[in-house]
């Protein structure tokens, strides 16, 4: 197991089916090697931190690209 170090990119907007979210990108200071994954993230200040956009990389080739569809149901009560 190794320690992981996640950078703030910055704030940004992302387009989603329940309209515009403010979000704070992090991602891996280093690259994955030798079949490691990494993932980047954007969490949603309004949404109690949870990830509007998550995104796996294994390489440049092979990923998975996640994006809020619905609002979790904490943020309609």
């Amino acid at each position: 197991i190794d320690r992981w170090t996640y950078d703030m990119v910055g704030l940004e907007t992302l387009a989603t089916p329940v309209g515009p979210v403010e979000t704070v990108h992090v991602r891996p200071r280093q690259r994955a090697s030798g079949g490691d994954m990494t993932v980047q993230m954007w969490l949603a200040p309004s949404l109690q931190m949870l990830p509007a956009r998550i995104r796996i990389e294994q390489t440049d080739e092979i990923w998975a690209d996640l994006l809020l569809l619905q609002a979790p149901e904490q943020a309609a009560r």
